[in-house]
């Protein structure tokens, strides 16, 4: 109990909405002696987070638990912006429910929130959490996507279960436990729950996004939803076939680099190229929009 109220407070001193803080939250050491003493003892339950949802944060405390435990609360703008009222959205990689429970906030009870997620754990916090703010609208689904169904090899970073991925880890070792899970297609899950409209797509999947879109290629020919995507972690013979399957053959826009402050200007040259923002390499999130289909069709 002590520990949940100390926790609250150093978020609330982190996101500097109170000016009347406790001293000692001021003070690094005892900061510090937090953070240690959450990894330590954490035993796994609910926070309320600033945006007024409570997130299940489970006992095996790794990065993304410990987030949600230390920092404030960060809301995703785009979320709102392409998340409304009655949409049907789809969160691949959910993970702890980060985007699940505010796509299921935007979209409200009339709408419809497909959260997959392969480590069974992290499934079952998302349904925890879904149903401690009364959200019958999140589906959790406790599979990997890919191009294909079939059972696999999962990899999952202790320390880290948003790097966790599909068939053997390159850090491997200790740090890593492997564990078989259900691997499905998007097209097949969306067919067998009746879906009659995908409006918003996220996926984070560590460097198979290409293998879930080739699974998803149906969905997005016929929906064409907006996708937020993660791209970086994909190996460079993987860059041309994520290019040509979702610029030259679904005639996917580039918008940008999605950044905390604004989205920075980049296309699908930019991207192929390594220019702009790309060119340091490493992760980054970009916002897809589909061209009009008469567009397209040219």
């Amino acid at each position: 109990m002590r520990l949940l109220k100390d926790l609250a407070v150093l978020r609330r001193y982190r996101s500097r909405r109170e000016i009347a803080d406790s001293f000692r939250v001021r003070i690094p050491a005892w900061r510090d002696w937090l953070r240690k003493r959450t990894h330590r003892e954490w035993p796994g339950g609910y926070v309320l987070q600033t945006g007024g949802l409570y997130f299940y944060v489970p006992e095996q405390l790794d990065l993304m638990g410990a987030y949600k435990l230390l920092k404030p609360f960060k809301p995703e703008p785009c979320i709102r912006r392409f998340c409304r009222p009655g949409d049907t959205v789809v969160d691949v990689g959910a993970n702890i429910g980060e985007w699940t429970l505010q796509m299921a906030d935007a979209v409200g009870p009339s709408g419809r929130v497909i959260a997959i997620e392969p480590i069974p754990r992290l499934a079952e916090a998302v349904r925890k959490s879904a149903l401690a703010n009364h959200m019958p609208q999140v589906e959790v689904v406790s599979a990997a996507l890919a191009e294909s169904e079939r059972q696999a090899e999962f990899a999952v970073e202790r320390g880290n279960t948003g790097g966790s991925r599909l068939g053997p880890h390159p850090g491997g070792g200790e740090a890593v436990d492997h564990i078989t899970v259900r691997v499905a297609t998007l097209d097949a899950l969306i067919a067998e729950a009746g879906i009659g409209r995908v409006d918003f797509i996220k996926v984070d999947v560590e460097g198979f996004e290409l293998e879930v879109l080739l699974g998803a290629r149906a969905t997005l020919e016929r929906h064409r939803p907006p996708m937020y995507l993660e791209i970086g972690a994909e190996d460079a013979a993987k860059r041309p076939l994520l290019a040509a399957l979702l610029r030259d053959e679904l005639a996917y826009r580039l918008l940008g680099v999605v950044l905390p402050g604004g989205i920075c200007d980049a296309d699908w040259d930019d991207y192929l190229g390594l220019r702009g923002a790309f060119e340091a390499g490493g992760i980054r999130n970009v916002l897809l929009t589909p061209a009009p289909r008469e567009t397209a069709a040219r």
